[in-house]
């Protein structure tokens, strides 16, 4: 974890020294703790104050400055040993929870505070690198305690980001989790954003492609046979004729087709046709034609995955239009006759995935009516598109606020 600690902004402890191994001057102790170089000092203004209502104590209540007395017995010689003004810890390069998913990328609360989150010194957590999650259900970034004079600021390009949707209609994960249980107005956290940083909620993914519909049903011809004529009526072979067993389907009539003779043969020999006279025995005619019979349309494809949306260590990605390919819709089935009178149709593309705070892209039909009217049958699945992923937030939690002066419009996502 690249997390380095620094106290008193980086300037390091007060008086860090054995007791009584370097004098402590009153002058010293006006600059150090009272943050100027000029005035007076009074040993009643160097007592520690313990008031968590205090949002800028002189000496401040922390466990570093536990020796120094908060109403008697007050000496300079209790300032020896390492006392602070302030507590600051710094994140670095990047923190997430790609090797632990179950865990926020990082929990601001459970750093080193040394105990000092409940008490009065003012606290910094700068955010100088990048803290993410790839886990949609785990925050960013997560603090939850009780906390006073607490302020989480971005700078030198730090960012907090959010997870991006899956696809399918993948919510956004949210970026960063506040919430200071402390009491009174010292106990809101201040968040502040600097020239450069982010805190960005994640975007939803695009929604999957409605399914195709089963196409209307439709004739598929089947071949009859029949014979007709034959005997010692006649010297010839007869005609098939035109037999017409019509259906009618979606509203239109089909007819019969294609009637025809195959085949027919003299069986030899002879027969009375009168009593004066023979005739050549003729055999039937073969015959043949092709009825129409309702027969269902072929399935529908499937419709084609949405798009990633935007997030930490994952790009948005739009739908893919191609049938038949990873992530892309499926072709309906084809008509193939005796099975299938008509074509199903293909199925629908995606959404295209949201980016950073963006609902992801939605694919919800709306030509069903003219479908059914067509005599398109719904699809089995009863799925005619989705509305894409919610977007994560930036900010949630309770008890926070935002520095007026900072840059927050670099915050992309409700907070």
């Amino acid at each position: 974890m690249a997390v380095t600690i620094s106290y008193n902004k980086g300037a390091g402890k007060f008086y860090n020294v054995l007791l009584g191994s370097t004098p402590i001057s009153f002058s010293s102790l006006r600059t150090n703790f009272k943050e100027t170089d000029s005035g007076s000092i009074k040993a009643s203004e160097l007592l520690r104050n313990t008031s968590n209502a205090e949002s800028n104590p002189i000496v401040p209540n922390a466990t570093e400055n536990s020796t120094i007395s908060s109403s008697i017995n007050w000496k300079l010689s209790q300032f020896y040993g390492g006392k602070i003004k302030y507590y600051d810890i710094i994140q670095s390069e990047t923190n997430d929870n790609s090797s632990d998913t179950n865990n926020n990328g990082i929990n601001i609360s459970s750093q080193s505070w040394n105990s000092n989150l409940n008490k009065n010194i003012n606290k910094v957590f700068y955010v100088d690198g990048t803290i993410g999650s790839i886990s949609v259900s785990k925050y960013a970034a997560y603090f939850d305690t009780e906390a006073y004079n607490f302020e989480i600021e971005l700078r030198n390009g730090g960012q907090i980001l959010g997870a991006g949707g899956a696809r399918n209609s993948g919510v956004g994960g949210n970026a960063l989790y506040v919430n200071s249980t402390g009491q009174g107005v010292t106990s809101k956290i201040l968040i502040t954003m600097n020239e450069g940083s982010a805190i960005k909620g994640g975007g939803g993914g695009g929604a999957r492609g409605a399914d195709g519909w089963t196409g209307p049903n439709g004739p598929c011809w089947e071949r009859r046979t029949y014979t007709k004529g034959g005997g010692c009526n006649c010297e010839w072979y007869p005609e098939c004729g035109n037999p017409n067993t019509p259906v009618t389907i979606n509203g239109t009539k089909y007819d019969s087709k294609d009637a025809r003779r195959y085949g027919g043969h003299n069986v030899g020999g002879g027969c009375n046709c009168f009593i004066w006279c023979r005739n050549t025995c003729i055999g039937p005619a073969f015959c043949e034609v092709y009825d129409p019979k309702n027969k269902p349309g072929a399935p529908g494809g499937t419709g084609g995955n949405g798009g990633l949306g935007q997030g930490y260590n994952q790009t948005r990605s739009n739908a893919i239009s191609t049938l038949n390919i990873t992530n892309g819709p499926t072709s309906g089935t084809a008509a193939n006759c005796p099975t299938y009178a008509t074509t199903g149709e293909n199925g629908k593309v995606g959404g295209n995935g949201g980016d950073w705070a963006k609902q992801g892209g939605g694919t919800i039909r709306n030509d069903t009516q003219t479908m059914t009217n067509i005599f398109y049958i719904a699809p089995a699945s009863a799925y005619y598109g989705s509305n894409g992923g919610s977007p994560g937030a930036a900010v949630v939690g309770s008890n926070y606020g935002f520095d007026p002066n900072g840059r927050n419009d670099l915050i992309l996502g409700t907070k």
